[in-house]
């Protein structure tokens, strides 16, 4: 799941989409508006229009309210990204800024990164590792985009599925590092679950390639596949 930079003319294309469905024994109507929300909602055979129509606008607004959430979390990055600390230039001393405002990083995130050129990541638990091969790395990096949400993969702090929130941090015009907040799938999975429609309906999320991000059954979550999934009857 990707942002795009402040190109308007990749800002469609990066955009973060979920796609929405509303099934009626098979899929009626699909939105894609933010990537991997899926909302299914078992509805009878005699449903009339109206009907139909209700649950569309439904289905829309938690759609809006979800774009809405994952913009909050960049804004959450402000503080660090717009730290007069960063405009110095100095990676030392950034780092040890970040160590010391622990106590600053908002509730929805695990940890905070900064990370340089080099790949190596410093977060304000004090662990560190390589990420360059990271797909959020190369986004910052070689995309040049100012900011981005990666699928979900294995954190190599802890080893727990999670995403992460970037965003570039730029020093007289030229890419410096990027601060980064890591987001559990729990946490996600804890949102997208408050999502109900009508007596039955529910809301899963997916990465690009399939996979289950979010799901009532946590079974699911990094294990099932959407996409390869629909020809098992998943």
């Amino acid at each position: 799941m990707k942002e795009a930079n402040a190109n308007g003319d990749n800002k469609k294309k990066h955009s973060l989409i979920l796609k929405l469905m509303i099934f009626i024994g098979v899929a009626i109507t699909s939105i894609n508006l933010l990537q991997g929300l899926i909302l299914s909602v078992d509805l009878k055979k005699t449903i009339l229009k109206d009907d139909l129509n209700k649950y569309s606008n439904i289905v829309h607004a938690y759609v809006i309210s979800i774009e809405e959430q994952f913009e909050s979390y960049f804004s959450a990055l402000d503080y660090y990204v717009n730290a007069d600390i960063v405009q110095s230039g100095d990676e030392e001393t950034i780092i040890e800024w970040l160590y010391d405002h622990v106590g600053e990083r908002n509730s929805v995130f695990t940890r905070i990164l900064w990370c340089g050129q080099d790949g190596i990541y410093y977060s304000d638990d004090r662990k560190s590792g390589n990420i360059a091969d990271r797909s959020y790395f190369k986004a910052i990096f070689n995309q040049n985009m100012d900011r981005f949400i990666d699928d979900p993969v294995i954190s190599r702090s802890d080893n727990s599925p999670v995403v992460h929130i970037t965003r570039r941090v730029t020093v007289g015009g030229k890419t410096l590092g990027l601060f980064c907040g890591v987001l559990t799938l729990d946490y996600i999975n804890s949102t997208i679950n408050n999502i109900k429609v009508g007596e039955s309906g529910y809301a899963i999320m997916i990465a690009n390639d399939g996979t289950v991000m979010a799901h009532p059954n946590t079974s699911y979550i990094m294990n099932n596949n959407f996409i390869t999934g629909l020809s098992k009857g998943f």
